[in-house]
């Protein structure tokens, strides 16, 4: 969710490296950095998903905002890149926007719309717009846990769980189902 990025107050980078259930047509990997401003929070994404037949090649930035100390919102700017090698290549933009807010002490609340302009990739097969809204809440200083309920428009509803674990200050952990 954009909005979290209202929070940081330093320069910060990140990386991720995944391989959804162990098959190598399924990796992705993605590095970010964000700049804390004035004005707001400023962020730049570059992500890799896919193999030669199947690749999602993309760039984003976003912005975010804090609105008060308990409500954050921000949005993104996305380019992506499709590559199916039957198929060619098709580039397109999109916008996603999101907000947060702390409901009481440690429990906050979020919500999100993911592709909010519905495109066509190939005959009868769209962008995936996705909305989603969840809760965090911190146990203690080093584990917040969450709850995610997740919506692409054409497919069922998802309930999603997770744990982060912070063992230090640059390293953040976390797992979910």
């Amino acid at each position: 969710n954009q909005a979290g990025l209202a929070n940081l107050e330093t320069f910060g980078v990140m990386g991720m490296v995944e391989q959804r259930y162990l098959l190598a047509d399924l990796n992705q990997a993605a590095f970010g950095a964000a700049l804390p401003t004035f004005s707001g929070v400023f962020g730049l994404t570059l992500r890799n998903f896919g193999t030669g037949d199947y690749r999602e090649t993309g760039a984003a930035l976003a912005y975010a905002r804090k609105l008060s100390d308990r409500l954050r919102i921000g949005g993104q700017l996305h380019w992506s890149q499709i590559s199916i090698s039957e198929y060619g290549n098709r580039s397109l933009f999109n916008v996603d926007f999101g907000v947060q807010a702390e409901l009481l002490p440690k429990l906050w609340a979020a919500a999100q719309v993911r592709n909010a302009i519905r495109q066509q990739l190939l005959d009868g097969e769209y962008t995936p717009t996705v909305f989603s809204a969840g809760l965090s809440y911190a146990v203690g200083d080093k584990v917040i846990l969450y709850t995610e309920l997740y919506k692409d428009i054409d497919f069922p509803a998802d309930m999603r769980i997770g744990i982060e674990y912070n063992p230090s200050k640059a390293i953040y952990l976390r797992a979910g189902v």
